[in-house]
């Protein structure tokens, strides 16, 4: 609220303009990326193991991040300056490089997120089938699933969400390992959870939406 008094209720949503450009292209590449290696994965292996969703979540990550870095920079960049920064403009100051600032960083958080995410909620979601002794879920009972799989991942990585963020606006923080030991050094356990309850009260609704949504969509395809 102190930034919207002192800069006007613009400010709030900045960065919110690369955010948004970035989120089709990005959630395609995401889901398309994710069920192409699971399916790999599963008739290679002739198995359905946990291990599956967890690596072809980790993959959906690293492809998907192609998109997402670019927009996460510019995002951050015009949350830390206050200013829209252009692509043109990093490029020609950082380079090619610069657009991609932090993306080891992105994917060592958000790749265990995904990661983590997909391998709960497969698990939760088979639960749920046996239950109800049917293949198909309703939109209402994946709201609530993909909900505890994503605070729940949410929460495991929160760590390396923080250390990612720092990676991209502060210039001190040059790796993950070297900025997860310098907050540790510095803030203890706590410190590595700061923001850590924000993390997981933005998954939790994100995920009821996106991904019940997208999965409610795919399952009807």
């Amino acid at each position: 609220m102190n930034s919207a008094r002192r800069d006007g209720l613009r400010s709030i949503y900045r960065g919110y303009i690369p955010a948004v450009l970035g989120t089709v292209p990005g959630v395609g590449m995401y889901f398309v990326s994710y069920q192409y290696t699971k399916t790999l994965l599963e008739t290679h292996s002739n198995s359905k193991s946990f291990m599956i969703d967890f690596t072809a979540g980790l993959a959906a990550e690293a492809l998907s991040c192609i998109v997402w870095v670019p927009t996460d920079v510019l995002k951050e960049r015009a949350q830390a300056t206050g200013m829209t920064p252009s692509i043109t403009n990093i490029i020609r100051r950082d380079g090619i490089r610069g657009l991609y600032k932090g993306y080891g960083a992105t994917l060592a958080s958000f790749g265990p997120f995904s990661a983590f995410y997909f391998m709960f909620v497969e698990q939760i979601k088979a639960g749920i089938k046996q239950v109800n002794n049917r293949e198909n879920l309703t939109l209402l009972e994946l709201v609530p699933a993909c909900s505890v799989a994503g605070g729940a991942a949410a929460l495991i990585t929160a760590p390396l969400d923080l250390v990612k963020t720092r990676i991209q606006v502060d210039r001190e923080y040059k790796s993950v390992i070297s900025g997860l030991l310098t907050i540790l050094r510095r803030d203890g356990i706590r410190g590595l959870f700061r923001g850590g309850a924000s993390r997981v009260w933005f998954a939790v609704p994100n995920t009821a939406i996106t991904m019940a949504l997208m999965e409610s969509i795919q399952s009807r395809l």
